[in-house]
């Protein structure tokens, strides 16, 4: 089965996705994923909609990877374990 995301090799297209995925829970979170749209997304990172499209085939496939993401978060670092970002 493929996954609903394109996959892109390389640092920083990795990033890049890395960015969106961040951005985008950040904002589901906050509003619902309903409420935050795919321009709203782009302008928050200062990116086109087609570079938002490029990593992710649709809204459905971001809202998916994300939740993916925070899952595997919430699993990798449970309530009570520190999460330090190295700067």
């Amino acid at each position: 089965m493929e996954p609903e995301t394109t996959a892109r090799t390389g640092s920083k297209g990795g990033k890049t996705r890395q960015r969106i995925l961040e951005t985008a829970s950040a904002l589901m979170a906050e509003k619902g994923p309903d409420a935050v749209s795919m321009r709203e997304i782009s302008a928050r990172l200062k990116i086109t909609k087609p570079v938002l499209y490029y990593y992710f085939k649709d809204k459905d496939g971001l809202i998916k990877a994300s939740f993916s993401l925070t899952a595997f978060i919430s699993t990798a670092y449970p309530p009570g374990r520190l999460l330090l970002r190295p700067d």
